[in-house]
């Protein structure tokens, strides 16, 4: 879903991926990592955005941080 997300919210502009933010922080986290790694093929860059991401939440939950809310 990333790779097409990316794509899909690069064209619609700063507004829909802010309510991403707002919606489902870790998918928009996904996303804006996914960007990051934009110098590897679009299939080399999930295995490195899922584990980041999952790095992140698993943080953000034992700081006691929502992850979703």
């Amino acid at each position: 879903m990333t790779p097409y997300a990316d794509t899909a919210l690069a064209a619609a502009g700063r507004g829909p991926l802010c309510d991403f933010w707002r919606a489902a922080p870790p998918i928009a986290a996904m996303i804006t990592l996914f960007r990051l790694f934009r110098s590897l093929p679009s299939e080399r860059r999930v295995a490195p955005t899922v584990a980041i991401t999952l790095a992140l939440c698993a943080a953000a939950v034992s700081a006691g941080l929502p992850v979703l809310q």
